[in-house]
């Protein structure tokens, strides 16, 4: 009898099997949660960097409108001229609409971005006004 009175008295101190269970599925939540997000790192760096070099191609394009390079026309801009640093396995390609508004002389341009980041498609676009004489 004495003797299972001291196991009782240990028993009292140590881990029960709930609590190791729910110990144990806390951590491993924890992990599963922490692998993850280092698995989707690179997919979002990946995606922020495409989105950053469709912002680039994008300025980039805009600028050489404003220093007529390019003539004030809607259409597909081409890679060589508009944006020449644009990576080509995103298979960026720029459209440019031209609108005219109520101001002679004055445009309101439209570049839309398309590319590919891990195999999906993405878009950006900007829209500003431009002055040509």
């Amino acid at each position: 009898m004495r003797r299972l009175g001291t196991y009782r008295a240990r028993g009292g101190r140590a881990f029960s099997l709930v609590e190791t269970t729910v110990a144990l599925a806390l951590v491993s939540t924890m992990m599963l949660t922490g692998l993850t997000l280092l698995i989707l790192q690179p997919r979002l760096q990946d995606r922020t960097r495409a989105g950053e070099e469709a912002l680039r191609a994008i300025e980039a394009a805009l600028e050489t409108v404003r220093a007529a390079e390019i003539p004030l026309v809607s259409g597909r801009l081409v890679p060589g001229v508009a944006y020449p640093e644009a990576d080509p396995h995103r298979n960026l390609t720029l459209t440019l609409e031209v609108d005219s508004t109520g101001t002679p002389g004055l445009y309101e341009l439209r570049v839309d971005a398309t590319y590919l980041t891990w195999g999906r498609p993405a878009s950006r676009s900007v829209t500003t006004l431009t002055w040509r004489p």
